[in-house]
């Protein structure tokens, strides 16, 4: 691998990773017009998910829609705030805003990505921080809601309903 992609591959990581690290890193999403920009998960990006999954000898996903609307909800606060980061404009973890939703839950927790290409490119990205990784590859959860935005804004929320 040449020098000039490997600085490119650690940069990108190391942005993937400040919005990560921080409650809210340097603003960089801009609000591109609403809702409607937001795209909820297709086929194939569910498939690559389910694939990766089962090359670890996991249980494939289902989507769900509460899930979804988590997600959706704090991609538009994202674009709408210009900030990337997993703590809302308004303080709350995706512990609360599960909550908010009324998803009763064993287990939840969000993956978050800028940038990449698709979302092959983010699932790799994902695959080689500890904290995503554990996210992807958690025995404990059943469902997903993944949201795609302008700027290759992707979120991701993982859950297990009930216990």
């Amino acid at each position: 691998m040449s020098l000039i992609r490997k600085i490119t591959n650690i940069a990108a990581l190391c942005v993937l990773l400040a919005g990560c690290l921080s409650e809210r890193s340097t603003p960089g999403v801009h609000n591109a017009g609403g809702p409607a920009q937001l795209q909820d998960v297709s086929s194939r990006e569910a498939a690559a998910l389910n694939n990766l999954r089962a090359q670890y000898g996991l249980s494939a996903l289902g989507t769900d829609p509460t899930l979804a609307r988590i997600a959706r909800g704090h991609a538009q606060d994202m674009m709408t705030n210009r900030f990337f980061g997993h703590v809302s404009s308004d303080g709350r973890t995706i512990v609360e805003r599960t909550h908010e939703a009324d998803y009763q839950f064993c287990h939840v927790a969000e993956n978050l990505a800028m940038g990449q290409a698709g979302f092959d490119q983010v699932l790799a990205q994902w695959m080689t921080s500890p904290s995503h990784r554990s996210n992807v590859l958690h025995r404990s959860v059943d469902d997903f809601g993944l949201i795609h935005g302008p700027g290759n804004l992707w979120v991701l929320v993982l859950g297990r309903p009930g216990c």
